[in-house]
């Protein structure tokens, strides 16, 4: 029976179920909002046709929970069929369900209706309000998705606030994509074990102290000064660095200086310029190129290139022998610093002689340079590639001491340093032109590549003792 003041909703949807003669409208009655309430006698049913009613509205109320529906007790919220519609089956009509899955439209609708409680009845029953909300047959299908979307953005504030366990958040059918207490601590964790973070951590506060003064090469006055005494006590007590034919160095001018690769770690041209700066200082500070592989080791690469190192390409050698300095370059590359201990002060292939090409093009003179006892400072024994591969990198050194004794295992050994430096080779007779000659700059590599052995096995015979030279 409907209430009295509310006007009476149609009976079904005319694409769900044939049209049927409308029933007899019923007189407003005085009884109470309640709709098990007996309507009147002018149309109030038989006992039996009652009973085959309550039979109907149970077996849709069946139908309607397969098809996802929510159920209700059909004796208390639908009103019985009058007698005077026997041709078609009573059917029940349930309320929209709340669960976004299915749309509230799928359910059975028959010439039952749902009806809206009031919220006195409500409060009486002691049913939850926003239940009775959601379930209300008048309002809008959109108004219980919302609802229902607000509800479960709450559940996952309070989830994520409480550290929920992502099993549980499956169980409950929640997204496995969403971060949890858990899954954040395992991220935190996965990034401080990387060594990116530290990568990341140490260009920040890089960046941050960076200073005003750095040349377009990354070399900062302020990080220099602050670690000559440092640099200038490691060459003149700890690797006691002897120079032979400083003489041999442009007073101004532009001049390329090509030196033997050594030692795990790149010790050579960081020594190389502090001796020559402490011998002779009116000389302009050299620069000397760095493979890439120097500049991917963590902390060592930048604090390189504050102190002097340059990326070492064509490009950037060319701007600074145009810029008149002198710079040194490593034609072995990171061959040279991947030797084994048996292969000590063997000079690698030179490569395809870039650096001939660009002293024939700007004219500079080529002067070899041998360092005898940076590849005993660091011994590698082996490579390992499973370790190289765990930690990301190309090559994995192992000494006598390292990875042994972890990091302090780097530390090089007080070994006698000894640098003879040959005399210039001058290009200037060939021309600019020359430098497109492959057979000339062939000859050329092969030609200054043997000097720069014997300056090694000459030094390396004069020496007595590896420790006191």
């Amino acid at each position: 029976m409907n209430s009295p003041d509310r006007p009476k909703r149609p009976s079904a949807r005319p694409s769900q179920r044939p049209s049927v003669p409308p029933p007899a409208a019923p007189e407003p009655s005085e009884s109470p909002a309640r709709p098990s309430v007996p309507a009147p006698a002018a149309s109030a049913a038989p006992a039996g046709g009652s009973a085959r009613a309550r039979v109907s509205a149970r077996r849709a109320n069946a139908d309607a929970k397969k098809s996802g529906a929510k159920s209700h007790a059909a004796d208390e919220r639908v009103a019985l069929v009058p007698e005077a519609a026997p041709a078609e089956p009573a059917k029940a009509v349930e309320a929209p369900s709340p669960a976004p899955a299915s749309s509230p439209s799928s359910a059975p609708r028959g010439v039952f209706e749902s009806q809206a409680v009031p919220s006195a009845t409500r409060a009486q029953q002691g049913e939850d309000d926003d239940d009775i909300w959601r379930d209300s047959a008048p309002f809008p299908e959109a108004v219980g998705k919302s609802r229902a979307a607000a509800a479960d953005s709450t559940d996952l504030a309070r989830e994520i606030r409480a550290g929920m366990r992502p099993a549980t958040r499956l169980a409950r059918g929640s997204s496995a994509s969403e971060p949890t207490g858990d899954a954040a601590a395992i991220g935190s964790a996965k990034s401080l074990l990387s060594t990116d973070y530290y990568f990341r951590q140490y260009g920040a506060h890089g960046m941050r102290s960076l200073s005003a003064e750095v040349d377009e090469f990354g070399l900062d006055p302020h990080v220099e000064e602050s670690a000559r005494p440092m640099l200038e006590a490691l060459c003149r007590y700890y690797f006691r660095v002897h120079v032979d034919g400083l003489e041999q160095l442009p007073a101004e001018g532009r001049a390329l200086m090509v030196a033997n690769r050594s030692g795990a770690l790149p010790w050579d041209g960081l020594m190389l310029r502090t001796a020559v700066r402490m011998q002779r200082p009116e000389l302009p500070p050299l620069r000397w190129l760095s493979e890439d592989s120097v500049f991917h080791y963590p902390f060592l690469g930048v604090f390189m290139n504050r102190l002097g190192a340059v990326r070492a390409c064509q490009e950037n050698a060319e701007r600074l022998l145009s810029q008149d300095k002198l710079v040194v370059a490593f034609p072995e590359g990171a061959q040279g610093s991947r030797k084994l201990y048996r292969d000590r002060y063997q000079l690698q292939r030179f490569g395809r002689g870039g650096y001939v090409k660009l002293a024939l093009k700007l004219g500079a003179p080529i002067i070899p340079t041998a360092i005898i006892g940076a590849e005993d400072t660091n011994p590698v024994l082996a490579s390992s590639k499973v370790l190289a591969r765990l930690v990301g990198r190309e090559h994995f050194p192992i000494t006598p001491t390292f990875p042994w004794l972890g990091p302090v295992g780097l530390l090089p050994a007080p070994v006698k340093w000894r640098i003879s430096i040959g005399e210039p080779i001058e290009l200037d007779n060939y021309g600019p032109e020359a430098a497109e000659d492959a057979l000339l700059v062939h000859r050329l590599n092969e030609q200054i590549r043997g000097i720069l052995q014997g300056l090694l096995n000459q030094g390396k015979n004069a020496r007595r003792s590896v420790l006191f030279g």
